[in-house]
């Protein structure tokens, strides 16, 4: 069944209207819409027909005091409403009938009441909107017993605007956009037929949904529209309320403008790390989720859960990827043969404020604890056997062997090879940077200094076991990714490296010669410092935090590959 709550806060002048949380299956639908009343004021004077206007003829010929009648005016009158002039005594219908008059010209009918006191003044067809009115009755005009008026008597008003709208929808984004779980909202100024309403409404494209009034029939001051299955996600809608449409007193709407509105389109959780179902995970990994769309960060941090045994575990976290990927670090290693679960709940969102598709959740295991090793069975020593003394041999030469000449793509780097020279090379246009120089477009360091940071010390054993190793899968798969083999604090892990002060830079750009592809790849790293806010790759080259740095350069069919392991013990 739908729960839909709603209400309106109305201030009369120059006050918002507020639209309060909707609900439907669940789904919060939140709304907001301002909507301006102005009051135009002609005299002083403010008030709602009917109004009297002080009308008393003399019982002896004679002037009549000015503050005794009109003129007066009053502002915003209902189109319906009827004007009042009292007399102190019973008056002639038909000569007052004679001497009433209406400008601009109206047809009106006439009421007496109080036996010829009191006379009421209706429009036939109800007053016009935004309309200077002026009745008047002249001189002419006298009572039963024939004593005329001195003056003649007046009153003037001015009738209210038509009746406006206003269209919103619930869930606004950043950026004009919003959520494609929206609801829309007609508010009227004042009451219409809510058949007629209801008859009006257009959304393009259409969608099925349900129209809702205040009141299944007579007259309504809301419709809202709420899509049955939301709206489709990168659309552009427009709402519309299609005239001619009447308002309670039979008057015309103003023309409503329309919504014109875009969907955004909802976040997804593309993967985790380690896979759903993995087996035999270490109990020192990291933890990482993969999104569609950069994410807000305190939201889907809050909505990213990692836990054992339903209790949540403790950790920090770390953004990657444009704040596409948040990496779990636990604060302590993962315990034997458990399960692991990973679940991102619908509180996260997209960086502009788009709720995810939908909570997901994955599940993968720890690995066993190994089973402990008996000791071994000490055995009784036997005496000892003399043994003659052996002659020995005589050793036999071995050839020298040829050194291996650098491969020509098919995939291999050691110390001594040429792209090891390569990983050398960058270290210096790194340092260059990192000391406070700017490397040129020929590879040269023009005015190092002034950084006032150390140079990052070249780690052989990073670039042996973490660096290189995984700028030979990059090459060899073709693949360009932090998270092909888990995340770098996971390989650096597996290698010994257990600090959690760690970044990494990757290049994957093609060129003629891998000196031309890490040295275009500097240059773009170098141009990041001009951002703002300056780029990942800028930041963690001038990061002080870090001490040490593996480098691995690997070509195979072509494609080169270079990754940077930033690191501090």
């Amino acid at each position: 069944m739908r729960k839909i709550a709603a209400a309106i806060l109305a201030v009369p002048v120059l006050a918002a209207l507020y639209l309060p949380v909707l609900r439907r299956r669940g789904v919060a639908i939140r709304a907001g819409l301002a909507v301006g009343a102005g009051l135009l004021v002609l005299v002083a004077a403010v008030g709602a027909l009917p109004r009297a206007a002080s009308a008393l003829p003399p019982v002896a010929a004679g002037p009549v005091a000015a503050d005794r009648f009109g003129p007066n005016v009053e502002s915003c009158e209902a189109l319906d409403g009827a004007v009042a002039f009292d007399f102190a005594t019973p008056m002639d219908p038909a000569s007052v009938a004679a001497a009433l008059s209406v400008d601009p010209e109206t047809p009106f009918t006439l009421a007496w009441l109080d036996t010829g006191r009191k006379l009421l003044v209706s429009p036939r067809d109800g007053w016009a909107p935004e309309t200077y009115y002026t009745v008047t009755i002249q001189s002419t005009a006298h009572d039963a017993a024939g004593v005329t008026l001195t003056e003649p008597i007046r009153t003037a008003f001015y009738t209210r605007g038509p009746t406006g709208a206003r269209i919103v929808a619930t869930a606004p984004l950043a950026g004009g956009r919003v959520a494609p779980d929206t609801a829309v909202i007609v508010v009227f100024d004042r009451p219409v037929d809510a058949a007629a309403a209801r008859a009006a409404f257009r959304i393009d494209p259409a969608i099925a949904g349900e129209l809702q009034a205040d009141t299944a029939v007579g007259p309504t001051e809301q419709l809202t529209f709420i899509p049955d299955e939301g709206l489709a996600a990168g659309t552009r809608y427009t709402v519309l309320v299609a005239g001619p449409l009447l308002d309670t007193d039979g008057a015309l709407l103003a023309d409503i403008p329309a919504l014109v509105v875009e969907t955004a389109v909802a976040p997804a959780v593309v993967r985790f790390r380690p896979r759903s179902g993995t087996e035999a995970v270490v109990r020192g990994t990291d933890i990482s989720v993969r999104f569609t769309r950069p994410m807000d960060r305190a939201a889907t941090q809050r909505a990213f859960v990692v836990s054992v045994n339903g209790a949540a575990l403790p950790g920090e976290y770390h953004w990657a990827e444009n704040d596409t990927v948040v990496v779990f670090n636990p604060r302590d290693t993962l315990p034997w043969g458990s399960e692991v679960v990973m679940s991102v709940t619908a509180d996260a969102a997209g960086a502009d404020g788009t709720p995810i598709e939908g909570p997901v959740t994955a599940r993968v295991v720890t690995v066993a604890k190994p089973a402990a090793t008996p000791a071994p069975t000490p055995r009784p020593t036997a005496a000892p056997t003399a043994r003659p003394t052996p002659v020995p041999a005589k050793p036999t030469p071995r050839p020298t062997p040829k050194p291996t000449p650098p491969p020509s793509g098919g995939g291999s780097s050691t110390g001594g090879g040429s792209w090891a020279s390569v990983e050398r090379y960058y270290l210096g246009l790194l340092n260059c940077s990192r000391g406070g120089g700017i490397v040129t477009s020929s590879g040269s360091c023009s005015s190092p200094g002034g950084s006032g940071l150390a140079p990052l010390v070249l780690d052989s054993g990073i670039s042996d076991t973490v660096s290189r190793p995984y700028a030979r899968l990059l090459a060899t798969t073709g693949v360009c990714s932090h998270f092909d083999d888990g995340n770098p604090g996971d390989r650096l892990r597996r290698a010994g490296y257990t600090s959690y002060r760690w970044a990494e830079n990757l290049g994957c750009r093609s060129a003629s010669s891998a000196t031309a592809s890490v040295l275009g790849t500097h240059l773009y790293f170098q141009s990041e410092r001009s951002w703002s806010p300056a780029g990942g790759h800028w930041v963690n080259m001038m990061n002080p935090a870090y001490s040490r740095v593996g480098i691995g350069v690997w070509v195979a069919s072509g494609r080169v590959r270079l990754v940077i392991d930033f690191y501090h013990p």
